[in-house]
This record gives C-alpha cells, structure tokens and sequence, in this order.
C-alpha cells in the first residue's frame, strides 16, 4: 500500500517515471487520476476496497447505458469515465 505521507510532487514524479518507461499508458485518464490519487492515499483507501468500487461504477454504468434513454446514457458515460479514472488510481496506491 502506499505511504500515506508521500507529496502530490512525489506522485506526479513517480507517475511521469512510470509513463516513461512504458510501464502506464499516456492516457487522459492517467493525468486526470492524479489529484484522487492523491485524495485517496490520504484518506487511506486501499486497493481493494477501490478495486470493489470500481466495478461497482463499471457495471452501474453498464445498466444505465442499457436503459436506452438521454440521461441514463449520459450518466452511464460519466460513470465509466469514472470507472476509469479510478481504476487508474488503484494501480498507482497498490504501487
């Protein structure tokens, strides 16, 4: 787990470290996971239980996109956005 005393210039440092060698994908969603990263190792989140979250995320999006309407569609997508950021941040705190 991560240590709950590290800097968002730490994170960024290592995150860059692991961008340049090929280790993450340069993704709009790696540089927008930064900051709940960050949030997350304060708060003590752990990899598990976010790991739990985010599936949760991923398949309360599925159901939504699969209601077939204009909001559920747009609250489907905002859900698997969030999906992905914070599966982006579950792998920076299990590093």
């Amino acid at each position: 787990m991560a240590d709950r005393n590290i800097s968002f210039k730490e994170l960024v440092a290592r995150q860059e470290a692991d961008i340049k060698s090929k280790k993450k994908g340069n993704t709009i969603y790696v540089k927008i996971s930064l900051p709940f990263t960050y949030l997350l190792i304060k708060i003590g989140a752990t990899p598990n239980k976010l790991t739990l979250f985010t599936y949760v995320l991923g398949i309360l999006g599925c159901i939504m996109l699969s209601l077939g309407n204009y909001p559920s569609f747009i609250l489907g997508s905002i859900l698997f956005f969030m999906f992905y950021t914070l599966d982006s941040s579950d792998g920076d705190i299990a590093r």
